[in-house]
């Protein structure tokens, strides 16, 4: 059953690769080339109509975590002279950081942040910290001296973290104001991401036992059900939403889609069948 499940997503998956191979060429068709930017434009559209398409059908079968491991998966495609790679992968396997200026969150993901700190030897992990919280917040009072950015630099964006790119602002203003270097050898890609201002799902089957750890989860060897069985996990548990996939939740998957210098990424709900965030970058 579990290997006909695993032909059936791949064999999607392939036809989604197809389509948009179709879509990007027979755009070509329509567009000269002088008109790079519009082509660029319609390119785009159409993939995101595909995969938006395609992605609401698939989630009609995706009721296990059985299903959602077929799910991820990474294709890559020459076609011509176009290489197309998709992506799929889950985002409840990381720590959205901006629940840190959440009440009832915020005493675990401060030491979620402060553990990962100590272990790559950060020099100053509070002072991160503040500029974290001073970034997150909405007004310009300091949590500590300079760490507020954006009375240095008035264009910083101030409420929350709103992408990777923000987030490396904070990291180079960091390194630059306490001299270390080391807060750029932590592999936050992996850890963290950059939600709304709320409480969603962590998924216990896919977050790496070290952020467990980071947590400050107890466990011999990692797995959802071994974290249940102790009673000091039990508040973390429940103040986190750490739970395995259910699909009456929400849960989010990206999909990135990359080709002729393009990188797409989309953010889907596969419990709404919902887009929710589409994000364009060049790739240099």
């Amino acid at each position: 059953m579990r290997k006909s499940i695993a032909l059936f997503v791949t064999l999607i998956f392939l036809s989604i690769i197809v389509t948009l191979i179709n879509s990007i060429f027979g755009v070509y068709d329509k567009f000269t080339a002088q008109n790079v930017f519009y082509k660029s434009i319609a390119q785009n559209s159409l993939i995101i109509k595909n995969i938006k398409d395609i992605l609401s059908d698939i989630s009609d079968d995706i009721n296990s975590n059985e299903d959602l491991d077929m799910l991820f998966q990474r294709y890559k495609l020459n076609y011509a002279d176009t290489l197309l790679n998709i992506k799929i992968s889950p985002l409840f396997d990381k720590i959205n950081i901006n629940e840190i200026s959440l009440t009832t969150q915020s005493p675990y993901i401060r030491k979620y942040l402060y553990d990962i700190l100590e272990f790559y030897n950060v020099k100053d992990p509070e002072y991160f910290i503040d500029l974290i919280e001073d970034t997150i917040d909405s007004d310009t009072e300091e949590k500590n001296a300079f760490s507020e950015i954006k009375l240095t630099n008035p264009e910083f964006p101030n409420g929350k973290i709103y992408s990777y790119k923000h987030f490396e602002k904070i990291l180079k203003f960091y390194a630059n104001e306490r001299r270390d270097k080391n807060i750029f050898k932590i592999p936050w890609r992996k850890l963290i991401y950059f939600g709304e201002k709320k409480l969603y799902p962590i998924d216990c089957e896919r977050i790496d036992k070290n952020i467990a750890s980071y947590l400050g989860l107890v466990f011999n060897v990692y797995s959802c059900e071994e974290i249940s069985r102790y009673e000091e996990n039990k508040k973390i548990i429940e103040k986190l939403d750490i739970i395995s996939f259910d699909k009456t939740h929400t849960y989010f998957i990206k999909t990135e889609i990359n080709y002729n210098a393009q990188n797409i990424k989309i953010i889907y709900d596969v419990s709404s069948k919902k887009v929710i965030n589409i994000g364009y970058d060049t790739i240099y």
